[in-house]
């Protein structure tokens, strides 16, 4: 991450200077806020990608956006205090959150349903209280956007198996927003309908994608047949050959490979990325992904959403 230096003068010389600054490595503030936990960073980033420097985590409190931001602020004042320990001065906040944000009202939190919140505005209250630039974005849209710069690529998709299903978008090198209802850009989401009438989903999307692949839904699924507990235990009975396991995981696979085909006609990615704790447990859905195209595991890994979030806040 070295930049050129220059001691020339005249007009060169303000070029060169300017391409410096723009092109020095900047320290974000970075978090990947999820329904369990919150997991933050004081980031690097560079043209050449971002390293993580240091690490905190703590429990999501759910329902409550007071309390949630009050815990933010807490988080970033002790990351940015060990940051300025070592000279080094966060310049941005960058956020990834599990929820759908306005693409009218930046930061203005529109649904969330794992979280328990709705209809506030997040970015605008943080970004008073850190007093830097502050940006919100979906974390699996975070996740896409540190994928494809990792890659060096304008155009892919992620599909992010654990407890639900997460989906994320770049075209032309830019995040395809997703609010997370019928207006939005993407016209593939983890609610839409795989079966109707199919499986149960909690928000009201019977026979969804998730229904059918998100890790809850498949431990749920398993209770209902007598099979397992949760999704591990459904993994397992599925090897030993246990009947109704086949049947559900026959129809995960199904649902895998309608999902990816469906991404890949109708937003025609360079790349589609696929990755999440359900995919580690059961690598089988990357077998079945690439029955229907090309796809690949995460590189970025489970920092994607960290790096994506960086990589916004430092505008990247």
């Amino acid at each position: 991450m070295n930049s050129k230096s220059t001691n020339e003068g005249g007009i060169e010389g303000i070029y060169a200077g300017r391409e410096k600054r723009e092109t020095e490595p900047k320290i974000v503030l970075a978090f990947d806020v999820g329904a369990t936990n919150i997991r933050a960073s004081v980031v690097q980033v560079g043209k050449e990608g971002a390293d993580i420097l240091s690490r905190e985590q703590a429990q999501t409190p759910i329902g409550d956006a007071s309390k949630l931001l009050a815990l933010l602020v807490q988080m970033s004042s002790k990351l940015k205090l060990a940051a300025q320990k070592n000279g080094l001065t966060p310049v941005a906040v960058g956020v990834a959150f599990a929820g759908h944000f306005s693409v009218i009202e930046p930061g203005y939190l529109t649904f969330a349903g794992n979280m328990g919140l709705h209809q506030v505005n997040l970015q605008d209250p943080l970004e008073q209280e850190l007093r830097v630039p502050t940006h919100f974005i979906n974390d699996v849209s975070a996740a896409a956007y540190a994928e494809a710069h990792d890659r060096k690529i304008e155009s892919l998709a992620t599909i992010f198996v654990g407890t639900g299903i997460g989906l994320g978008f770049i075209k032309d090198g830019q995040i395809v927003e997703n609010t997370g209802d019928d207006s939005a850009l993407t016209v593939v989401r983890g609610h839409n309908i795989f079966k109707s009438g199919g499986a149960p989903c909690p928000l009201g999307c019977d026979g969804c994608f998730q229904s059918y692949l998100g890790g809850k839904a498949l431990g749920l699924r398993a209770q209902a047949a007598g099979v397992a507990s949760d999704a591990d235990g459904l993994l397992k009975a599925w090897r030993a050959g246990d009947q109704q396991a086949r049947i559900i995981i026959e129809e995960a696979f199904d649902a895998m490979r309608a999902l990816v085909k469906r991404i890949e006609v109708e937003f025609k990615p360079e790349k589609i990325a696929i990755g999440g704790t359900v995919i580690k447990n059961f690598p089988e859905l990357m077998v079945v992904a690439s029955e229907v195209a090309t796809v690949s595991e995460s590189k970025v890994g489970d920092d994607a959403p960290l790096i994506g979030a960086a990589l916004i806040g430092a505008g990247l």
